[in-house]
Order: C-alpha cells, then structure tokens, then sequence
C-alpha cells in the first residue's frame, strides 16, 4: 500500500465552502466525484493541478494512532504526486496546509497516517 501526505481538517463551514476554500488553496477548482452523500471512505471530491491528484473524502473512521487525533478532524485531503515525488507532495500539501491556516481552518498535515508534520490553529 502506497503512502501519501494528507490534511485532515475540522471545520465547522458547510461542504460547499470547504471545497470552494481548498479549490482556492490548490489553484484548481475541485469537481463533485461522490459529492456531499458519498459513504465513508469514498472520495466526495476531487481534481488535478499540474502533477498532483487530490482527493476529498468528508468523512473516514480513522482512530487515533501515534498521538494524531485523526476523530477530532473528520475531512481528510488526500495528495498524490502522479510521478510518485514524495518531496514534491510534500511541499504542495505544505502550502495548502499553509493556505488554509491563514484562512482560519483547523488542520493537521500527516504522512502515511504514521507521522504528524503540521498542524495549523
């Protein structure tokens, strides 16, 4: 199973301005996959800017492990680099990490739900 950076995200907006803040935060505009009634664990929303993949799932059943506290941040953000970069993952899930920190969301950037490498108010 691969490993991917992901945002996992506590909001308290509504689905259409959580996807419309991360369309802004990726620079690319994010179209309904499974939409606002995909189940648990199906992508809801997704899109592709430049060599990077993302995928929005509104919700997942994550535990918390390794002291992340993945209940307390139900959306998870899923980043691929579609040429397997993982530096290159990193740095565009940082900055949409960063992006949404400055618009107030609550945020935790993790890399193969193993290890925490950011986490925003």
């Amino acid at each position: 199973m691969s490993e991917y950076h992901k945002i996992f995200i506590r909001t308290d907006v509504d689905v259409e301005t959580l996807v419309g803040d991360l369309s802004l935060a990726v620079g690319a505009e994010l179209r309904e996959l499974g939409g606002p009634e995909a189940s648990c664990g199906e992508y809801a929303y997704g899109g592709t800017i430049g060599d990077h993949v993302i995928e929005i799932m509104l919700q997942h059943e994550y535990d918390e492990d390794f002291g992340i506290p993945f209940p307390e941040y139900p959306v998870e953000v899923t980043f691929r680099n579609i040429h397997s970069d993982k530096e290159q993952e990193r740095v565009f899930a940082e900055s949409v990490l960063n992006k949404l920190g400055e618009k107030g969301c609550s945020a935790l950037l993790v890399f193969g739900l193993s290890r925490l490498l950011g986490r925003r108010p």
